[in-house]
């Protein structure tokens, strides 16, 4: 059986056509035409410089050690660094009971979850408040009464060590994790630096790729869940 082999950023623009990424493409277009029209303006003039014009006979770098830098927070199981992974963190969790507790709402201990490697999370809260508009004047007058959630969208591609295997086993993970009826804490950098310690899971659409079986597309709709305090006031001293 032939090797198969992915590379994520083509797989991004055929599984999420919508995502901005289409931009890179077009970009990549009028760079070239602009290179191809530099050549042309200026001829043999115009010339990336070889190994043996770059280096330097003058320079001497002897005694400069090198630093190795280690890229991403973590790596996959391809050695590949992973920038910012999401995880759903360990905890009690409340989920649907079956069978005899059919109907019922039940606790069940998960483990730590590190979604797919290939996981990305954007973020958008909007803020609750009213307009209003004065007679004969421009603009409004506008009351700030609170924050609205933050709403995420969660998508990626889940793929097996194995390009010819389906992967089901992190499918069934996520399926898991989705079928619970509370909120989830959730880690990762950014979800610290906008304050989100929690999120519910509000939608999640798994799709396809024409002629790629084992590349499961999916998109997770949440937002962020935090406790409300509520204060009972009465005329009592």
């Amino acid at each position: 059986m032939a090797e198969i082999t992915y590379r994520i950023d083509s797989l991004y623009r055929t599984a999420f056509p919508d995502l901005a990424s289409k931009a890179l493409t077009k970009l990549d277009g009028v760079r070239d035409l602009a290179l191809s029209k530099a050549e042309a303006a200026l001829g043999m003039g115009f010339q990336v410089p070889t190994e043996q014009q770059r280096t330097s006979p003058a320079l001497d770098f002897a005694g400069i050690g090198s630093a190795v830098i280690i890229q991403g927070d973590e790596t996959s199981y391809l050695g590949t660094p992973i920038f910012q992974p999401i995880r759903f963190l360990a905890g009690n969790y409340q989920l649907l009971g079956t069978g005899a507790r059919q109907g019922q709402v039940v606790l069940a201990d998960y483990d730590e979850w590190r979604l797919p490697a290939t996981a990305t999370a954007e973020f958008r809260r909007a803020k609750i408040l009213t307009k209003s508009s004065p007679n004969a004047a421009f603009g409004s007058a506008k009351e700030l009464w609170a924050f609205e959630d933050w709403d995420i969208t969660i998508r990626g591609i889940i793929l097996h060590e194995k390009p010819n295997v389906f992967p089901a086993g992190e499918l069934r993970e996520m399926l898991r994790w989705e079928q619970l009826v509370d909120s989830i804490a959730v880690g990762g950098q950014m979800f610290e630096l906008l304050g989100i310690k929690r999120l519910v899971v509000e939608s999640l659409n798994i799709g396809k790729v024409a002629g790629m079986p084992n590349v499961v597309p999916f998109q997770m709709q949440c937002c962020s869940d935090e406790p409300l305090e509520v204060s009972i006031l009465t005329n009592q001293s």
